[in-house]
């Protein structure tokens, strides 16, 4: 089927409910969804609000529903020049405005916590992409949770998550 015009009739009938704006963190939807997915979104997510917002969308899944995620995990004020350059920043100065501009700074070993937490599913990473050509900064700030400089130094992720059979 080929779709001329798009818009949020043609989503209706195509059994698509277009809801927005929409606090995954805050609420959940309350009806089973088969599939959720996003692209560069959960970096802008403040940390704190992470672990809810994952526990609400798995919430919502249908059984053996899937969601795929692709994080990007740079700066996103200069991630051409300087993409690590944001994890020197102080945790004191590094604000929830900032943390959505910019990104949360939560690396790959923080994800793969958040995914691993979230109840009756498992997850995977699809995809582990590195910028090794770019020098980290020489302070990393203590807020700022990592295993090691290969951690620091992921720049995308893909993360695949299936609900549980219930």
């Amino acid at each position: 089927m080929r779709i001329r015009r798009f818009d949020f009739d043609v989503l209706a009938s195509l059994g698509i409910e277009y809801i927005s704006p929409f606090d995954f963190a805050r609420n959940r939807l309350h009806v089973p969804v088969d599939f959720a997915f996003s692209n560069s979104v959960l970096e802008h997510v403040p940390r704190e609000d992470v672990a809810m917002l994952l526990d609400n969308l798995a919430a919502d899944l249908s059984p053996r529903g899937t969601m795929i995620h692709c994080i990007h995990l740079e700066d996103h004020r200069d991630f051409s020049g300087h993409p690590f350059e944001f994890l020197s920043i102080p945790e004191e100065t590094y604000t929830r405005a900032l943390e959505s501009s910019r990104g949360n700074r939560i690396r790959r070993s923080g994800w793969e916590d958040y995914f691993g937490g979230i109840k009756d599913t498992k997850s995977s990473f699809i995809y582990v992409w590195s910028r090794l050509g770019r020098e980290l900064p020489t302070h990393i700030d203590q807020s700022v949770g990592y295993e090691d400089t290969d951690d620091l130094r992921v720049s995308h992720l893909g993360v695949y998550t299936q609900k549980d059979s219930i």
